[in-house]
């Protein structure tokens, strides 16, 4: 059975069946190409203006589509999830026809379709499980070919091929086997390789496909580009732990929203930016009306919104040009000033387009009377004048290893001010701390530049931190289009990782930018406390009076560290019986940063952020890890020791096998 992309919107994808589709016998023959459709199941809330019934359902997760793949591999549903979890990460699963659901709590599964968080080009057809009918890869009737010789990639060069022959073959025949395959499938030689027995062509798929059923081929491989890279930066903002992944995933692009850059223009041509850079004001009046001469500016764009640097994708950059060629060059025709940046706010604040965001990269000191005698200054006010008028203004906390409200306009109240962290969740060592709203990342950061229109560079600063906070706004704006700047604020706040920054500086905000939506959380999680411990490393966790390992005690919305755990056979430590209740968990226990146990959807998440932590065999502890008997293999529960140093009285998140008290339970 197959599925198809049915339709588009607003980020969410409808995938389900078509006229094509056969939910009782199957459509496709196994040994046709298809792309593995597959789902991350997390619970997430269903989106406005959708209907859902039982052939209409809401998959409570995310969709994704594998490269195509035969049919002929999917020998079984356990062989479709793997292959959607070594495509896409820990809790990655093939969908199944029965995957919506509907009903006031979406508890009633449905069949035929269902939309889930994603965007799949539309055309794509993909193999869909289903477990009431034999329509499925796996139950195609004889003998199943096991030699694949069609290699597809998971990130193809279009109408490209590389030809394996069998290494047996003499280099001297290479030459003459390629022209004899051409002139049978058709195509156009590219290279003949005769001392690794390979040529490459150009073709179609079906050309390629038909070819490498020939006898005389090992093997066609659609061509490769190498493995993109995902920028740090972008890697760091979607997940809660810094262990990078190379995805990055939001809710959302930020399309149709318009995020105004206060800065030194664009090169909008460059190809992060994909048509959608402007300029709408240039206040600089030297040798009229320009394009970016800086580079800043379209560094700062990219952040915001590039194509594949930047938070928001498809939100529209305005350029309102406030700092000339030399940005801050003490000089009239080239530098910026505090008018200028004023000039600008107040054309944003009279003549944007909502859903609007304003980002400055730009700070300048208030002066000391205004500082002490809390006095705005005419950025300040301005800034202010552009909030009240429906505008997020985001500001750089500024690179002098200061305090912020030493800074214009990120010191002002109404303003979000970003400072800086590097790629170990430290405050990078030039970053302001104080009046600082909220960290993103700011050192060793890819941007796009000036001198092309594929050019990048690496830059330090909060110039570039507040972008990614800007991204971020309109995200949230895609979603809430008529939200006010102070809704939008306390989204981005309370969305924010809290306490992984280190160093972050006295008076600072301690939350670093998160973009992916927090899932609805109504639910409670089981604590356990660190309860003793021993100067020789040795730990006792478990229950206290707030522990209720029956339906939970602490909401799912709460950030708190997660108990993790490595089995190791560690023998029992000297002065400890172990027992029922404590027991010996036969290992190492350590503390992760603090998590919203929100985003602990699933057991195998837990486990993948452990082992991310703390490394291979690391997971998530849970109430029965304890061991007791005279080969410590009966279970205990309620608490036990373990080597480790956790401080007395630390609260986590522990897993329950037995009980709906997990933070992903509902």
């Amino acid at each position: 059975m197959t599925w198809t992309v049915l339709g588009q919107q607003n980020g969410y994808v409808h995938v389900g069946g078509d006229s094509q589709s056969n939910a009782y016998t199957g459509d496709t023959s196994v040994t046709e190409f298809r792309s593995l459709l597959c789902v991350l199941v997390d619970d997430r809330a269903a989106p406005t203006g959708i209907s859902f019934d039982s052939q209409n359902g809401w998959l409570s997760g995310e969709v994704r589509a594998t490269p195509p793949t035969p049919g002929l591999l999917l020998t079984s549903q356990q062989q479709g999830d793997a292959m959607c979890a070594d495509n896409f990460g820990s809790g990655w699963r093939m969908a199944e026809f029965h995957d919506g659901r509907y009903g006031s709590n979406f508890l009633f599964p449905s069949g035929w379709s269902f939309w889930g968080t994603g965007q799949i080009p539309a055309g794509t057809r993909f193999w869909v499980a289903i477990n009431n009918q034999p329509a499925n890869p796996w139950n195609s009737a004889g003998d199943m070919p096991t030699d694949v010789k069609f290699i597809p990639s998971e990130a193809p060069v279009p109408g490209q091929f590389v030809v394996m022959f069998s290494e047996s073959t003499p280099s001297d025949q290479v030459a003459t086997l390629a022209n004899s395959l051409l002139a049978a499938y058709g195509g156009t030689l590219i290279d003949v390789l005769p001392a690794v027995q390979m040529f490459t062509f150009s073709g179609s798929d079906a050309q390629a496909q038909s070819m490498s059923l020939d006898s005389r081929v090992e093997s066609v491989e659609q061509d490769s580009y190498g493995q993109e890279l995902i920028a740090w930066h972008l890697d760091r903002v979607d997940q809660r732990t810094k262990e990078p992944n190379q995805r990055f995933t939001a809710s959302n692009n930020g399309s149709g929203v318009n995020i105004y850059v206060l800065d030194t223009g664009f090169r909008r041509s460059h190809q992060e930016f994909g048509g959608r850079a402007s300029q709408a004001v240039d206040f600089i009046r030297f040798a009229g009306q320009r394009d970016d001469c800086n580079g800043h500016g379209t560094a700062v764009g990219s952040m915001a919104g590039g194509a594949t640097l930047g938070v928001a994708p498809g939100a529209n950059l305005i350029s309102v040009r406030i700092a000339g060629c030399r940005a801050n060059a003490y000089n009239p025709a080239i530098s910026v000033f505090s008018s200028t940046v004023v000039a600008g706010l107040d054309w944003v604040a009279r003549f944007h387009t909502k859903p609007a965001v304003a980002n400055v990269s730009y700070g300048f000191p208030p002066g000391f009377w205004r500082r002490w005698f809390s006095r705005p200054s005419p950025m300040d006010r301005a800034a202010r004048a552009a909030v009240r008028a429906g505008v997020t203004v985001i500001a750089a906390a500024g690179n002098e290893s200061r305090n912020a409200d030493r800074s214009s306009p990120a010191r002002d109240s109404s303003v979000i001010s970003v400072s800086a962290t590097d790629s170990a969740d430290k405050r990078a060592s030039f970053a302001n701390y104080g009046k600082v709203d909220l960290f993103a990342p700011g050192y060793s950061m890819e941007v796009a530049w000036l001198d092309s229109d594929t050019q990048t560079q690496t830059q330090n600063g909060t110039s570039f931190s507040a972008p990614l906070v800007a991204g971020a706004a309109a995200v949230y704006l895609h979603d809430h289009p008529t939200a006010s700047p102070s809704e939008v604020r306390n989204a981005l706040l309370s969305n924010a990782t809290p306490n992984v920054v280190s160093n972050a500086g006295s008076g600072s905000a301690n939350r670093l930018l998160y973009v992916r939506a927090s899932l609805p959380a109504t639910h409670a999680g089981m604590t356990w406390v660190s309860r003793q411990q021993r100067a020789d490393d040795v730990v006792l966790v478990g229950n206290d009076g707030q522990t209720n390992a029956y339906t939970g005690d602490t909401p799912a919305t709460t950030a708190l560290p997660m108990l993790c755990l490595l089995v190791d056979n560690s023998p029992v430590p000297s002065g400890i019986t172990p027992s029922f209740n404590p027991g010996w968990v036969r290992g190492q226990v350590q503390s992760t940063s603090a998590i919203a146990g929100a985003d602990l959807t699933s057991r195998a998440e837990a486990d993948r952020l452990c082992a991310g932590n703390f490394g291979t065999g690391w997971r998530m502890a849970e109430f029965h890890d304890g061991r007791y008997g005279s080969d410590l293999s009966t279970s205990g529960g309620w608490s036990y020791w373990a080597n480790g140093k956790i401080p007395v009285g630390t609260r986590f998140w522990v897993a329950i096998s037995d009980q709906p008290a997990n933070p992903w339970g509902q």
